[in-house]
C-alpha cells in the first residue's frame, strides 16, 4: 500500500477537499485505553475523509483515508485509517486489498502530523473485516472492524512512519478497533479560485510535451489553509516540501497539482545538487506521474536558498524522469522527461 504518498497528499499539501457531508465513528481500544471518536473536519488541518475511486475496462479501485480526530488542550488523540479496494469489476466488501490503521501517541494540536503513532496492518491483524461497503461516484458507505496484537510504535519524521525500537525489538500493544462512515452528500463540483489565496510564489515546468505553470500559496488572515511551501529542520535532517496548484485546472486541489519534496541530512546550501521526491497528479490518487516508481528519478540544483526567522527564499531547478501510474498501477512504458523552475518564498512549517 502506498501510505507515504497517501499521507504525504494529504498532509504536506495541507489543503482542504472540498465540503462533504458525512457522519462517522471509531471506537475500540489500545491496551485497555477507550478511544471514542467521531470522524470531524479542520482538526490540525485535516478533512474527515479523504476518497478516491475509479473504474475503468473492468477494473475498479478505491482508496479512503478517514481521521477520526479531536482536541484535546495542547494535545490531538484520535485513529487514521487507511484502506484501499482494488477489483475486476466491482468492488465489494471481500476486494479489500490492504488497510493500515494508526492510533495517535504524541500529536501536539496544530501540528502538521504526530510525533508518534501506533500502527498496525492488515497483513498482521489477527481479525480485519469490512461489514459494508458501498461506492460511488458521490457516495461511500463503509464499516469494518479490526483486532491485532500489533500496534506498533513509529516516530513520524517528515509524515513518514519509522519503527521505534528497544534492544532490537519493535515496541507493540494490543488494540481492536470498528469504524464507520457514510457519506450524505457527493464532494461539492466547484472550489475556491487560486486568485482568493496569497501567493508565495512560482514554479513553470513541463512534463514531456506538455507545459504547465503552479502556483505555491497560502491563505489569507490565517484561514484553514496551510502554506504549501515550507522549510523545517528535526530528526537530523533539513526537509522543504512544496505544492504547486494550476490556476488553469477545474479543481485547483486535487487535479494537476505538482508535490516536490526535499530532505537531506547535511543540510540545504546554494549550488548543492540533492535528491528530490516528485509526483505529478493529474487526476488526484486516480492517474498521476511520479519520480519514485518504476524507472522514475529526479534531481534539484538549488541556486539561492535563504532562511530568516520564520520565512526565506527559494530558487532552484529540478530535473529527472517521472513515470505513470494508473488505478495504483505503473503504465509500463510511460515515462517522461520532466523539468521546472521554482521561485518562491517559504516559510517555516512549524508555524503554518
Amino acid at each position: 500500500m502506498r501510505i507515504p504518498l497517501l499521507w504525504t497528499s494529504l498532509l504536506a499539501v495541507a489543503l482542504p477537499l472540498p465540503a462533504i457531508a458525512l457522519t462517522g465513528q471509531v471506537t475500540g481500544h489500545l491496551e485497555g485505553e477507550g478511544l471514542d471518536v467521531m470522524l470531524a473536519d479542520g482538526v490540525n488541518g485535516l478533512p474527515a475523509i479523504q476518497f478516491e475511486s475509479f473504474s475503468e475496462d473492468g477494473f475498479s479501485m478505491a482508496n479512503v483515508g478517514l481521521f477520526a480526530l479531536e482536541e484535546q488542550g495542547d494535545e490531538t488523540r484520535g485513529a487514521l485509517l487507511f484502506l484501499t479496494f482494488e477489483a475486476e469489476g466491482d468492488l465489494s466488501p471481500d476486494t479489500l486489498v490492504d488497510a493500515v490503521v494508526m492510533v495517535a501517541g504524541s500529536w501536539a494540536t496544530g501540528a502538521e502530523s504526530p510525533e508518534q503513532v501506533w500502527m498496525a496492518e492488515m497483513d498482521r491483524a489477527d481479525v480485519f473485516e469490512i461489514e459494508r461497503l458501498e461506492v460511488g461516484q458521490e457516495r461511500l458507505s463503509l464499516a469494518g472492524r479490526m483486532a491485532s496484537d500489533h500496534f506498533c510504535l513509529h516516530d513520524m519524521p517528515y509524515g513518514d512512519p519509522v519503527a521505534v525500537r528497544q534492544d532490537g525489538d519493535m515496541i507493540c500493544k494490543p488494540g481492536a478497533l470498528e469504524f464507520s462512515v457514510v457519506t450524505e452528500e457527493g464532494p461539492a463540483s466547484t472550489a475556491a479560485a487560486p486568485v482568493e489565496m496569497e501567493v508565495l510564489g512560482r514554479i513553470d515546468g513541463r512534463l514531456g510535451d506538455d507545459h504547465y505553470d503552479w502556483l505555491t500559496i497560502v491563505s489569507p488572515d490565517g484561514g484553514a489553509v496551510s502554506a504549501t511551501a515550507t522549510f523545517s529542520s528535526g530528526a537530523g535532517a533539513d526537509l522543504l516540501r512544496l505544492r504547486g496548484h494550476s490556476p488553469a485546472s477545474a479543481n485547483y486541489l486535487t487535479d494537476d497539482v505538482l508535490a516536490i519534496d526535499i530532505a537531506v541530512v547535511d543540510g540545504i546550501t546554494e549550488g548543492a545538487t540533492l535528491p528530490a521526491d516528485v509526483t505529478f497528479f493529474v487526476d488526484g490518487m486516480r492517474s498521476f506521474y511520479s519520480a519514485q516508481d518504476g524507472d522514475g528519478e529526479a534531481s534539484a540544483e538549488i541556486q539561492r536558498y535563504s532562511q530568516d526567522g520564520d520565512g526565506g527564499e527559494l530558487k532552484m531547478t529540478v530535473a529527472g524522469r517521472l513515470c505513470r501510474v494508473e488505478g495504483q498501477r505503473l503504465v509500463e512504458g510511460d515515462c517522461r522527461v520532466f523539468e521546472a523552475r521554482v521561485e518562491s518564498e517559504v516559510l517555516r512549517a512549524d508555524d503554518h
